[in-house]
């Protein structure tokens, strides 16, 4: 067999300087929309939340200075149909656009504020990115004024009760320094309430509601409140939040999402006992399929919904229980269930997972889930999912000291532990990111896109992976990408920055998988 390993070691240097085509090549409205999508320029996508800087995208602020209103355009239709993990970057371009561009590019700025910020987060970001930019200056004060004039006096108020501050911003804050005008005496008494928690008969319904419960005397009272307005756990005071019968009352009208982050807090208080009505309000949540498919969360979420759960303790919270059995088999199935969810790519993949001992041992990012049970789930679902996917390990073979790509045998069929138990049996140190192309050179494999997950061991040995790829590429006829997802890592960089085939993706979260599908995709 041909050992392109060797060959590739005798072509490194004249390749490094040449100057073939790249497929998909970078330019500064590529890097643009990138950023929109990844919070950054570079190819390089961060799974945990950061602050984004101005300094570090020099192609967003060409492209603003160059596309005008044109530019604003494209980040409000970025932000309302792209599937960004994220709607900060399109929130912070915006702010650019309004802070930097001209007069034009300011009006259109602000003009296209309420539907770039929908939400309380988004305006809160909004207002975080231009005091950093320049202060609360003139446009962004119209801007912010804007968006509580477009909200709808409910729909505001029950924002403003549910998400009462970010980053250290404050409704009073924004209301303060932009002064938005109040169109009906509700609206009024909503502003005055916020300013200064004068109550007044025109407050909102949901208003009302949660300044009574903040002074509920009773569990009884409390719960009654939490029915009548249909608050969510995110008005319930401290104190009641450990309270069963209040919890049972918020747990009726929980979404899914929320009900994975309450579990242990609602084991940890007793509403879900190994018997009774506790478990009967949230097993349809969890147990019917129909559910979970309409909750539309990635089985990663469940996984680590699974994984908190099984710890038994939150010590953010202070709080410690007794993982209930029939709670565990729920978030399995569930898991399972939720694979509808994920979405198919269409192509043809070669995935390469990370055995090695370190994965067990290093945890993704910010979660308590080891990073060999995150790979092997993702193994999983691809499996499941995917009609043309190619499983492999990297793995030293007995007898030999180097690294080699073995087939996995994981498949649909299978469940989690299985899944588990097979990711386990191979082991190898830090991986070799161009082994995945190389492999498929050498077995003809015809390959789309190369997705290699491990944890914090990273690295380029003795053939680039942009080397590789661009090998591959060359000698397939085929327009492949490249994803290198290290799902424990701080940082590396191996994608080459300006091939917008390759992505690297630190970290790891519930939105990472449709990010690395769409990317493939697209």
């Amino acid at each position: 067999m041909f050992d392109y390993r060797k060959f590739l070691l005798r072509r490194i240097k004249p390749r490094v300087v040449d100057t073939v085509a790249l497929p998909f090549p970078m330019n500064d409205w590529s890097r643009f929309e990138r950023f929109l999508i990844l919070g950054s320029e570079n190819g390089r996508y961060v799974a945990r939340e950061r602050a984004l800087n101005a300094e570090h995208i020099p192609a967003v602020l060409r492209s603003i200075e160059v596309g005008g209103a044109h530019a604003v355009s494209v980040i409000e239709e970025k932000s309302l149909t792209s599937r960004a993990p994220s709607n900060a970057p399109a929130v912070f371009a915006l702010a650019l656009a309004a802070v930097h561009g001209n007069a034009a590019v300011k009006r259109a700025a602000v003009a296209a504020l309420p539907r770039v910020c929908r939400t309380t987060e988004h305006i809160f970001q909004f207002a975080e990115a231009a005091q950093g930019l320049r202060g609360f200056d003139p446009t962004t004060k119209r801007a912010v004024a804007l968006w509580y004039a477009e909200q709808k006096t409910d729909d505001l108020a029950r924002q403003i009760v549910t998400s009462r501050q970010r980053g250290g911003w404050t409704h009073r804050d924004l209301i303060r320094l932009s002064q938005p005008l109040a169109a009906d005496p509700a609206r009024k008494a909503l502003y005055d309430w916020v300013a200064t928690e004068k109550t007044s008969p025109a407050l909102p319904s949901v208003v009302k509601g949660y300044v009574a419960l903040q002074h509920a005397k009773t569990a009884d009272e409390a719960a009654a409140l939490i029915a009548a307005h249909d608050l969510p756990i995110e008005t319930v005071p401290k104190h009641w939040r450990r309270d069963e019968k209040v919890l049972r009352a918020v747990v009726e009208r929980m979404p899914v999402k929320t009900l994975l982050r309450e579990l242990g807090r609602l084991t940890a208080t007793g509403v879900l006992k190994s018997s009774g009505e506790g478990l009967n309000l949230i097993m349809p949540s969890l147990r019917d399929i129909t559910r979970v498919w309409h909750s539309h969360l990635h089985p990663f979420a469940f996984l680590l919904a699974l994984d908190d759960y099984r710890r038994g303790s939150d010590n953010a919270e202070k709080l410690t229980w007794e993982p209930l059995p029939q709670v565990v088999d729920a978030l399995e199935a569930a898991f399972h269930a939720a694979f509808a969810n994920a979405e198919t790519t269409g192509k043809r993949l070669l995935i390469a997972v990370d055995g090695s001992y370190s994965m067990g041992a290093s945890h993704v990012v910010g979660t308590g889930l080891s990073a060999r049970d995150a790979v092997a789930a993702m193994a999983l679902v691809s499996a499941s999912i995917e009609r043309e996917c190619h499983l492999a390990a990297f793995a030293v073979p007995s007898g030999s000291d180097e690294q080699r790509l073995l087939p996995v045998r994981i498949n649909a069929t299978m469940r989690l532990p299985e899944a588990l138990r097979e990711i386990a049996n191979y082991s190898s140190d830090s991986v070799d990111c161009a082994l995945p192309m190389l492999y498929a050179l050498e077995n003809d494999l015809k390959v789309d896109a190369f997705v290699v997950y491990t944890d914090s061991e990273v690295r380029a040995k003795s053939v680039h992976p942009a080397l590789a790829l661009r090998e591959y590429r060359a000698r397939s006829g085929i327009a492949a990408k490249l994803v290198i997802a290290g799902v424990a890592s701080g940082g590396f960089s191996i994608a080459d920055t300006n091939d917008g085939g390759m992505l690297d993706v630190i970290g790891f979260n519930e939105k990472t998988p449709r990010l690395i599908a769409d990317f493939i995709r697209g």
